[in-house]
């Protein structure tokens, strides 16, 4: 019996010692942390979250999303049933306190991770169309716009679809030769109105002015534009005769007119606050906010407060479609000062201040293949240079993506892909 009653003490003993023990290891509250705080995925994609924590004894878990409690466990797996961005809270508590931490994840939309490419059409065959390459499946899907507006054409198949743009997250779409302007949600691509009959039936490019307005550049000239309609306004009397490229800056509007070059409008009224001749292709936004163009021999960088212009000359031809409307083959890194310009089968990449930097090409196509419509894009996000080419250069079945490091010309990736789609430009979100 003595020997069993020491036995029950001992054991008691080492219960209460070790509960002395653990008790004595909680000394403050959890230091919690989001193991990756930033995460991105697609919808019905999944992901498990795991918090870093100091000290786990006694501690207790609640993930929280939206105020509501959707898990006890120390992991959580989050399932994306839709896009858009949520902070899951993971929550630890113990006998001291209590810490958090975020976990912030962003569910792509179905057309959010990539960018557009505008087709064209083909000629009495197919109305233009867009495609859509996805960052991060490396696909590229074709005629998306046909798949989210089944029964509607971005007009006949004797137009032409040759502008796109992405403006307070409208996606706007402007054809010529009788094509519509169309716009579209960018994330959804379903339709959301139309213009349907554009001055002279051909359309140039668009731009916002103010929230509600936008400019419309045309064959015949420029006119308002509401973007709420949208719905097509008055010609504005300053901007007659056909005008193409456009780009706004707040105060002003940088146009390009086919007779007269460049044409500089003040925002607030219409009138013109500069012309200069001899351009022929426009426009891009350096880094420092100068405006590009270029004639036939030389780039021209505009300031975009004073307007004062000089220039460079490139030693070699300039590309531009001297035909017919295709938005202007220059384009400006947002990584540093450097200018984009296309001339034959090659890039060339201006460093303001060095005119070395023109003496030879910075990427060349390889053989066989040729610029086809804007030719070539910069996506701000990634530093990329993004080319469009084809195995003709009037444009055949035989298509190619090359995207290139907008830095040293490290060709990236490549995307091949066969039809008659005619790419016109890149629109990037």
């Amino acid at each position: 019996m003595q020997k069993k009653l020491l036995s029950w003490l001992f054991m008691g003993f080492v219960v209460v010692m070790a509960s002395c023990s653990k008790d004595e290891d909680i000394t403050t509250a959890p230091d919690v942390q989001a193991e990756k705080p930033n995460d991105t995925l697609y919808v019905n994609d999944s992901i498990t979250l795991r918090p870093v924590i100091s000290n786990r004894n006694g501690v207790n878990f609640k993930w929280i999303i939206s105020g509501n409690t959707v898990g006890t466990d120390s992991i959580y797996k989050f399932k994306a049933t839709e896009s858009g961005d949520f902070k899951v809270v993971v929550q630890a508590t113990n006998s001291i306190g209590s810490g958090s931490d975020t976990f912030n994840i962003h569910v792509w939309s179905k057309y959010e991770n990539g960018f557009f490419i505008l087709s064209e059409g083909q000629f009495l065959t197919a109305a233009g169309n867009l495609n859509f390459y996805d960052y991060g499946l490396d696909s590229l899907y074709i005629n998306v716009y046909s798949t989210e507006n089944p029964g509607s054409t971005l007009g006949s198949n004797t137009s032409t679809m040759e502008y796109g743009a992405i403006i307070d997250n409208k996606f706007y779409l402007v054809g010529k030769y009788g094509a519509p302007l169309v716009t579209l949600n960018p994330t959804t691509l379903k339709e959301t109105g139309r213009i349907a009959d554009l001055p002279g039936s051909s359309g140039r490019a668009i731009v916002g002015v103010t929230n509600t307005q936008g400019w419309l550049s045309s064959v015949d000239g420029i006119y308002g534009v509401s973007l709420a309609g949208p719905a097509l306004g008055l010609k504005l009397a300053t901007g007659g005769g056909d005008t193409r490229d456009m780009l706004s800056t707040g105060t002003y509007v940088f146009a390009l007119s086919a007779a007269e070059g460049v044409k500089i409008f003040n925002t607030a009224d219409g009138s013109v606050a500069k012309t200069i001749s001899g351009a022929v292709t426009g426009f891009a936004a350096g880094k420092d906010g100068s405006i590009w163009a270029a004639s036939k021999k030389a780039l021209i960088r505009i300031n975009p407060s004073t307007l004062a212009v000089d220039s460079v000359q490139a030693g070699f031809d300039i590309y531009y479609n001297q035909w017919d409307f295709v938005s202007g083959s220059i384009v400006a890194s947002t990584a540093d000062d450097a200018v984009f310009i296309i001339s034959g089968t090659s890039v060339y990449r201006y460093v303001p201040g060095n005119t070395g930097s023109l003496s030879a090409p910075f990427i060349t196509l390889p053989a066989g293949k040729y610029f086809y419509g804007k030719g070539i894009a910069y996506n701000k996000a990634k530093n990329q240079l993004i080319v469009t080419a084809t195995g003709n250069e009037y444009g055949d079945d035989n298509n190619s993506l090359y995207f290139y490091n907008a830095s040293n010309a490290a060709l990236i990736n490549t995307v091949n892909y066969t039809g008659y789609y005619y790419p016109a430009m890149i629109v990037f979100h």
